[in-house]
């Protein structure tokens, strides 16, 4: 990779991932492990208002779809899995449960734990 490209599209990326990163530190009430040298707020025990220690939302923006009905659009099948790329980027733990069916088709529900939290995460999806 040019240093130029580098400059204009690696740099920018990186700055944006960390981003989303301190986002999701933000919300858990574990610290992020990855980040604990380089935060005044590395005391254990100590949860910021309002932590959570695992988020839930959906997998994807709907059913998954019938095998023969899949849309050749790239940009449809982006859309259907934009809901996990949030998780990906910030290097946490997720995983997708299925949890019920609409119109004969599975529905899935997707948790999300702090970096290192993973035994946590696994423990919750279990029980979901």
């Amino acid at each position: 990779m040019s240093s130029a490209a580098s400059e204009h599209y690696f740099v920018p990326s990186q700055k944006i991932r960390r981003l989303i990163q301190q986002e999701f530190d933000a919300v858990f009430a574990l610290p992020n492990a990855l980040n604990m040298a380089n935060s005044s707020e590395t005391t254990l025990g100590r949860r910021p208002p309002n932590a959570v220690d695992v988020l839930l939302f959906p997998t994807a923006t709907g059913a998954a779809p019938r095998l023969g009905d899949q849309e050749d659009s790239r940009v449809a099948n982006y859309v259907n899995d934009v809901m996990t790329v949030p998780a990906s980027l910030a290097g946490i733990p997720a995983i997708s449960v299925p949890v019920g069916y609409t119109g004969g088709m599975p529905l899935g529900l997707q948790l999300a734990a702090q970096y290192g939290d993973d035994e946590l995460l696994l423990h919750v999806a279990r029980h979901l």
